[in-house]
């Protein structure tokens, strides 16, 4: 694969470039980054991904060293597509997971290759725990300290997801995904103090689509409860049905499967 640092495109492997795997967590605070796929090999809503990007470099007021926001982004662009080009010559039957880190000094965008989910998380629906989190700014995008906590607790409980309330029971998103729940054919999801995802959006536009009612709104865990279906939204993963969050269980799925069919279509125009 190929790869970019500070605006320098060469192998992943070189010696010249090394990321140190703990970095996301040494600059907390003074970091942004952005989780970005392809369809066919083509960047999937590539600018609404930048337009966040950019939106949590200001949230968290870091100031580019090596650059200003309008260059950068315009020679973000560029690399992208340059790099987009390279690896299809290289993989030209695979599709990409991508991935943009911008910090105060320096930026690094790195290709890989996309692995696909197991189907059965589609028709069996998944497991879910929970656990109280709020991220101190939810509308920026930045390195979690505490993303590495709950992937283990993830490993531990042999779960998909944990999913985030708040003091007030409420519930907000996942460690790695946004929340939906269906009530009597109304489809609800949490607005407030969440990170408002790409694919979430795309979701949103999906339902909206299929003249299914749609509520974004505060959403009590008595509430949540209730719910006929659940799903949650995911870059990589699109919608997954869930199938068990503690004594609540489903395993009849069929709004969330019309969503992520129209979602599915609506990827045929891309």
């Amino acid at each position: 694969m190929f790869f970019c640092f500070n605006n320098k495109i060469s192998k992943e492997q070189s010696e010249e470039i090394q990321i140190s795997p703990f970095l996301n967590v040494t600059l907390f605070g003074l970091s942004v980054f952005e989780t970005l796929r392809t369809y066919h090999q083509q960047i999937f809503e590539l600018n609404h991904h930048l337009d966040r990007l950019f939106k949590s470099l200001d949230i968290l007021e870091i100031t580019l060293n090596f650059s200003n926001n309008l260059n950068l982004r315009s020679e973000i662009l560029a690399r992208i597509s340059e790099l987009l080009v390279l690896n299809k010559k290289v993989y030209p039957d695979e599709n990409f997971r991508i991935k943009i880190f911008v910090c105060q000094d320096f930026y690094w965008i790195k290709f890989t290759k996309l692995i696909n989910p197991n189907p059965k998380i589609y028709q069996e629906g998944v497991l879910v725990a929970e656990d109280y989190h709020e991220r101190i700014f939810p509308n920026a995008k930045y390195p979690n300290p505490a993303y590495p906590i709950f992937m283990n607790k993830v490993k531990k409980l042999n779960v998909f997801e944990i999913l985030f309330f708040d003091k007030n029971d409420f519930v907000l998103e996942g460690n790695i995904s946004n929340i939906f729940m269906i009530k009597n054919k109304i489809v609800y999801t949490p607005r407030k103090n969440i990170l408002e995802g790409v694919t979430r959006s795309r979701v949103l536009l999906a339902i909206k689509q299929l003249k299914i009612e749609v509520k974004e709104q505060e959403i009590s865990r008595d509430f949540l409860q209730s719910a006929d279906e659940i799903f949650i939204t995911n870059t990589t993963k699109e919608l997954v049905p869930v199938r068990q969050w503690k004594n609540w269980q489903n395993n009849n799925f069929s709004i969330t499967h019309e969503i992520h069919q129209k979602f599915r279509e609506n990827l045929e125009k891309i």
